[in-house]
């Protein structure tokens, strides 16, 4: 898997995730909170919504909104000191088999639990509590010298 050696990694801290239980009236609330991120200031907000929940990624400083919204939805679990790594492949690596294994496997190996995980092709975004950001940074970074 060489195209890992060419993987641009960024971090981000300071993330804040909200579990909702799916819900129709708090998901059109979720389109006005995307209104207001900021994007162009490097804001983060993900919105992720499943079968039976509804995933919301935000940095710290914009979480007061959706603390307001904790209180009016339901609200399986708040994730803080989450760290986000992202992880932009150059564009072969779609025609790639493996990757996203390999990677798990990696951090796996080493102790790291993955909080949460999307792909927004080519992008990984891998979710991991603060406290394991820089061993999960330093595995990362060593693809790029071994491979």
């Amino acid at each position: 898997l060489d195209i890992i050696s060419q993987v641009r990694i960024q971090v981000k801290d300071n993330i804040t995730m909200y579990d909702f239980v799916k819900e129709r009236s708090l998901v059109q609330e979720l389109k006005e909170l995307i209104d207001s991120i900021k994007f162009e200031q490097n804001d983060t907000c993900k919105v992720v919504v499943g079968t039976s929940s509804v995933k919301v990624i935000i940095v710290k400083a914009n979480k007061v909104v959706l603390k307001a919204m904790a209180k009016k939805f339901k609200l399986n679990k708040e994730y803080t000191q989450i760290s986000e790594l992202s992880l932009m492949f150059p564009e072969k690596a779609v025609q790639t088999k493996g990757i996203i294994s390999f990677i798990t496997r990696e951090l796996h190996n080493n102790d790291i639990l993955i909080t949460e995980l999307l792909t927004a092709t080519p992008e990984l975004l891998i979710y991991v509590e603060e406290p394991y950001v820089l061993k999960a940074y330093e595995i990362m970074k060593g693809f790029q010298k071994v491979i």
